[in-house]
C-alpha cells in the first residue's frame, strides 16, 4: 500500500523552482526550509500554515491531485517500489552525500570510455537527492528516481547498487581520514593521484588483472572491450598512457583509499571490488 509519507514532493518542488515567478519561489523556499520532502509532511504543513502570505491553495490543489492518484493506485493493489540503501554506521558521514554528485557513481561498466547520459543529464543531482528518490515513490507507485531524466523503471535498482557501492567507499575513506567533517569522497585526492603514479602495481598489471578475470562490476567483459583493454595495456607497457587509461584509473582511484594505493591495489585485493 502506498502512503503519503512514501510519495516524494520532488515533482512539486521542481514545478515551484521558477526564477521569474515570485509566488512560486516563495513557496519553494518555504518548503525547503521546512524540509517538506513527502506529502504527509506537506499535508501537515498546510494544516499548520506556519508561514504567512503563502499560496496554500496552490499546495492544497497539488496535494489533492496526488491523494487522488495514490487512492487509484491503492485500489489497483500497486505496491510502492522503494529502494532504500544500507546507509552508514555513523550518520555523521551523510554530510558527504550533499556534496557528492551522481557523476561520482559507477552506474555502468567503468571500463567503457563514455560517461553515462544519465549522469550528464542530471549532473547537479547530489547523492543525498538520489537516496531520497530511491526511498520514495511517485503517486502511482513507481520509484521516485524515475523523475530523473533518462531513468526508466529498470534503472532504480542499478542506481541503488551504485549508491551502496559508493557508501562502502565513504566508510573506507572515513576509516583512514584524519578529518571527517569534509567531503570524504574527495578526501586525499591529490595524495591519491601522486600515489597512483608510484603504486607498487604498474598500471598495465591492474588492467591485466581485470582482463584475466573476465569480469567487470559483476558482468562478463565483451570481446570488443577485451580487445580495447589489450590495446590500452600494450600502450601502457610502452609508456603510452592515453585518455582511456586515464579515465579507468581515475575511477579506480575514486573507489580505493590512499592506503590501498600505497600498499598496492592488487596486493591488498582492493581491485577485486571492481570485479565481483
Amino acid at each position: 500500500m502506498i502512503e503519503l509519507k512514501n510519495v516524494s514532493t520532488y515533482r512539486l518542488l521542481q514545478s515551484l523552482s521558477v526564477p521569474d515567478d515570485e509566488r512560486k519561489i516563495k513557496l519553494f523556499n518555504a518548503l525547503i526550509m521546512h524540509k517538506i520532502y513527502d506529502y504527509q509532511r506537506l499535508s501537515k504543513f498546510i494544516e499548520l500554515k506556519p508561514v504567512k502570505d503563502l499560496d496554500y491553495n496552490y499546495l492544497t490543489n497539488f496535494l489533492n491531485r496526488v491523494i487522488k492518484k495514490v487512492s487509484s493506485a491503492n485500489e489497483l493493489g500497486i505496491e510502492p517500489k522503494l529502494y532504500p540503501t544500507k546507509g552508514y554506521t555513523d550518520k555523521f558521514l551523510e554530510h558527504t552525500d550533499e556534496e557528492a554528485k551522481i557523476g561520482d557513481l559507477i552506474i555502468n561498466n567503468f571500463l567503457n570510455r563514455r560517461c553515462s547520459c544519465l549522469q550528464l543529464s542530471n549532473a547537479s543531482c547530489s547523492i543525498a537527492d538520489i537516496k531520497h528518490l530511491l526511498s520514495h515513490t511517485t503517486p502511482t507507485g513507481e520509484n521516485a528516481a524515475t523523475y530523473l531524466i533518462g531513468v526508466g523503471s529498470s534503472m532504480p535498482k542499478k542506481l541503488h547498487d551504485a549508491v551502496e557501492f559508493y557508501e562502502q567507499q565513504i566508510e573506507r575513506q572515513a576509516n583512514e581520514a584524519l578529518f571527517k567533517n569534509v567531503n570524504l569522497f574527495n578526501y586525499d585526492l591529490q595524495e591519491k593521484d601522486a600515489a597512483m603514479v608510484n603504486t607498487p602495481d604498474p598500471f598495465y598489471e591492474i588492467l591485466e588483472y581485470i582482463l584475466d578475470s573476465g569480469y567487470s562490476m559483476g558482468k562478463p567483459i565483451s570481446e570488443p572491450l577485451k580487445a580495447e583493454l589489450k590495446s590500452i595495456i600494450n600502450k601502457a607497457k610502452n609508456g603510452q598512457h592515453d585518455y582511456r587509461l586515464v579515465h579507468i584509473l581515475e575511477i579506480i582511484r575514486n573507489y580505493v583509499t590512499l592506503g590501498e594505493i600505497q600498499h598496492g591495489i592488487i596486493k591488498t585485493k582492493a581491485i577485486n571490488r571492481f570485479i565481483k
